[in-house]
């Protein structure tokens, strides 16, 4: 045994070592606690801290969120409104277009319509010519078989103006010349619109500027606008014309001009001696026939790199080929771009073209973007002239 543990054994002595021990061991304790307590104070501190930090942190996320939230909720509204938008625009294009639908179809049935009455229309005046033709032979025939003696004296020769011993019938004589000049300046226009759209055909005719020996035949010279115009270029040119009226109104105005006809005038002049035959809205008027010949009186009278210049209506226009070319009672058919352009041809010129003339203004064209609409406006509202332009022998 130690003398510590016999120190204690001893009655007063050892309670009291027990007690000094126990009040020493119990202050270690409490600081101890107290040690402890200021240590679970600190971690309380810093916890809390820790805490309010990433409270703070978490406070920025949500309101970040809520903001991010709010402008979500704003964009799907408008993308909601957008959406509703698109679907009245679409609704209301698709209520538009069956519309410009039933309007197309509606012009293509007016059109087939128009198509067959053009139908009946061509069958009946060929009915008509044949049935002219079958009565003119049997006329023929009839008169063949009057005896001589039953046969009527001949006529008179026709003069220039109508025999009438009326005076009423005198005064009231039909003068086509006057009654055409008063048509022209009815429906053709007038002199400074005429010769804007014939400035499209001072470029073919450039090389002739400042050349003495060049000579222009201009056929169907009419009021001579063609004839002013080459003559404020410097190009020299003369009129020719069978109605004396315009004849007259061209030489009143310091034009050359000469009534005669075409043919005979062209043929008349030597061999390659023209520069350029030009005849605006005039072969629509001839026979076939006659309308060859004018190709070759022109080829005759044209020089090796002369041009030839025919402007006529464009059937290929349907509003042209089925009604405005009618407008001129004096017309007597039309003639179709690639048979001016063959005939220029096969009569001996080199080298022909076709130049498309007049289309409609813009505001006359459907607006719709299909397919359909773009053939109507390529066929209603495309050129409504053209003009064949050839070349003797070399194209300049």
């Amino acid at each position: 045994m130690s003398w510590k543990q016999e120190i204690l054994r001893i009655p007063v002595l050892g309670s009291i070592l027990h007690g000094l021990h126990a009040i020493v061991h119990l202050n270690r304790t409490r600081a101890q606690i107290a040690a402890d307590i200021a240590q679970l104070h600190h971690l309380r501190v810093e916890y809390a801290d820790h805490l309010t930090q990433k409270f703070q942190e978490q406070q920025v996320r949500n309101d970040a969120f809520a903001a991010q939230h709010q402008v979500d909720a704003e964009l799907l509204t408008q993308l909601r409104q957008n959406l509703a938008q698109q679907a009245q625009d679409l609704a209301q294009q698709r209520l538009d277009l069956e519309q410009q639908a039933h309007q197309l179809s509606q012009q293509a049935q007016d059109l087939a319509q128009a198509g067959l009455e053009i139908a009946d229309i061509r069958t009946f005046s060929q009915d008509i010519e044949t049935r002219v033709s079958g009565l003119t032979v049997e006329l023929r025939h009839k008169r063949a078989a009057v005896p001589p003696a039953l046969a009527p004296a001949p006529a008179p020769a026709r003069s220039s103006a109508p025999l009438a011993t009326d005076p009423k019938m005198a005064e009231n004589a039909f003068d086509m010349a006057a009654f055409y000049v008063e048509f022209e300046d009815k429906f053709r226009g007038t002199r400074a619109d005429i010769q804007t759209r014939l400035e499209v055909y001072l470029p073919y005719l450039q090389p002739l500027i400042g050349d003495a020996g060049a000579q222009v035949v201009d056929v169907g010279c009419g009021r001579g606008e063609w004839l002013e115009l080459l003559g404020r270029h410097g190009i020299r040119a003369t009129g020719i014309d069978l109605n004396e009226v315009m004849v007259e109104l061209c030489r009143d105005a310091g034009l050359k001009a000469e009534c005669a006809d075409a043919v005979a005038y062209l043929n008349s002049l030597p061999e390659g001696s023209l520069a350029a035959v030009t005849g605006f809205h005039i072969i629509e008027h001839l026979p076939f026939e006659l309308l060859v010949a004018l190709f070759d009186a022109a080829l005759w009278a044209l020089r090796p790199d002369g041009l030839l210049i025919f402007e006529t209506p464009n059937p290929e226009n349907l509003i042209v080929g089925s009604c405005n070319f009618y407008t001129d009672p004096t017309h007597q058919r039309p003639i179709v771009p690639f048979v001016a352009q063959f005939m220029a041809r096969q009569r001996g010129f080199s080298h022909a073209e076709i130049l498309p003339l007049h289309p409609y203004p813009e505001n006359y064209h459907l607006t719709d973007d299909g397919e359909v609409a773009r053939r109507l406006n390529e066929v209603l509202y495309g050129p409504q002239d053209y003009a064949v332009l050839a070349w003797n022998r070399a194209k300049n």
